[in-house]
């Protein structure tokens, strides 16, 4: 269908298009004559990148980008303003009874922007302004139970750790303490540092008192031989005793090395547990506050009472034209192609030619010449432009050409039928039975 075709028909049906267009317009000016007045407040807020809620035990690598999580986070925080729950507590908050618990609350976001805008449509500009700042602190504070949530289970679960760990590290604590008085030490390193310096300076010790004897047995310088004086007391043999006995300690600190050394490593993990689980339980109780009070949610612009009602009219006006507008068209195209089928059904019945005398004394049967319909001009304007394609309008001149020569070779039989015919009445055949009688 062209272009010029489609103006033709909304000219045709344009009293249609115009009725429904003025009829939208005025039902739309008669509703918000009579509509309540509506005030707006908006609460403009900027999220940033919040902090993690979960307390990890170990350090992970996080593969989300920054971006990621404020996106995220905002996501949330808009499904959380509109949710009911939200709204409960905000009526129960301020005590909102009847029209002004029927609030209505959006939220925009902006793509490439860390901002939100919240905004309230109530009956009254004070309402306005209050429900909105109530809602969104009711909001933030939502949120931030729903995250320490999880923050406040990790921090149960360090807290029940600790209690263990620190009983594992009393545990290690006490069994070294009772090794430790058992075998009379409190550091195994350190005795036998001890006893082994104890042997070094025997051993010299035994050296020296060697030397010393060998000294005194020496033969002098005028050739005579001295007397050895017998000593009372061995002293090298007393040496001996002392290196016997330091050594026999020595191996009894050595035999117990392994167990003093599997109580010291049992006390050194017990310990790193307890200090690692009581540093991620100060870490879980400090953040389940922070991520309490969301922070990374900030009130940029507050809720102020509006001057003056919000009207969407012109909006509506301009959306309610378009609508209407189009809807009429629509309804135009329906019924100019519901009226051009019916016209196209609608066929004139041919007159039949009436039969001769001629042709009755011949015996022929003439078929009967279907005449072409006669159509209108308006006919035919309603048949071009009744169609809702291109397809439709093709196959009604397709039928009308079929016609066409379906009645010229029609009317080419029906001539030569005719000259025929004129034929045998001005040659009448001959009688044999006149001739006979003659």
């Amino acid at each position: 269908m062209e272009l010029i075709d489609l103006l033709r028909i909304v000219r045709r049906w344009l009293w249609l298009i115009v009725a429904i267009v003025v009829v939208t317009e005025l039902a739309l000016w008669l509703g918000t004559q009579t509509a309540k007045p509506v005030y707006s407040a908006t609460v403009s807020l900027q999220v940033t990148v919040p902090q993690s809620e979960s307390v990890q035990a170990y350090d992970v690598y996080r593969s989300i980008s920054l971006r990621d999580e404020i996106v995220t986070a905002i996501n949330n925080f808009v499904e959380l303003l509109q949710s009911d729950e939200v709204r409960q507590r905000v009526i129960s908050q301020l005590g909102l009874e009847g029209d002004d618990a029927l609030y209505s609350l959006t939220a925009e976001h902006m793509t490439d922007a860390d901002f939100v805008d919240v905004s309230v449509e109530t009956r009254t500009p004070s309402m306005a302004a209050e429900i909105a700042n109530t809602h969104v602190s009711v909001a933030i504070a939502y949120y931030g139970e729903l995250r320490a949530k999880i923050t406040n289970a990790d921090k149960d679960l360090f807290a029940e750790q600790l209690q263990v760990a620190e009983q594992e590290y009393q545990a290690a604590e006490n069994a070294l303490a009772d090794f430790r008085t058992q075998n009379g030490i409190f550091s195994l390193e350190s005795q036998m540092e001890t006893q082994q310096d104890l042997l070094a300076q025997l051993q010299l010790e035994r050296d020296q008192r060697l030397l010393d004897q060998a000294a005194a047995s020496a033969i002098p310088a005028d050739g005579s031989v001295p007397v050895a004086a017998t000593p009372a007391v061995d002293l090298v043999a007393e040496v001996d005793k002392l290196i016997a006995q330091r050594q026999k300690e020595l191996d009894q600190f050595t035999a117990l090395a392994p167990q003093y050394n599997i109580l010291t490593q049992n006390v050194e993990q017990a310990r790193a547990a307890y200090e690692h689980l009581l540093e991620k339980n100060s870490e879980a109780q400090l953040k389940a506050t922070a991520v309490k009070a969301a922070n990374f949610i900030q009130v940029i612009k507050p809720a102020y009472t509006p001057a003056e009602s919000e009207s969407s009219w012109p909006k509506l006006a301009v959306l309610a034209f378009a609508g209407s507008l189009g809807l009429g068209v629509m309804l135009t195209l329906l019924l100019q192609y519901i009226y051009g089928s019916k016209t196209m059904d609608t066929t004139v019945v041919p007159e039949s030619d009436q039969e001769t005398p001629s042709r009755r004394r011949k015996g022929r049967k003439i078929v009967a010449q279907s005449q072409e319909p006669k159509v209108s001009e308006s006919d035919h304007e309603t048949l071009a432009y009744g169609d809702m394609g291109q397809g439709l309008w093709k196959r009604v001149r397709n039928i009308f050409r079929r016609n066409n020569s379906s009645n010229e070779r029609e009317s080419q039989v029906s001539s030569k039928d005719l000259d025929a015919e004129q034929e045998s009445i001005v040659m009448p055949p001959h009688d044999s039975t006149e001739t006979e009688a003659a």
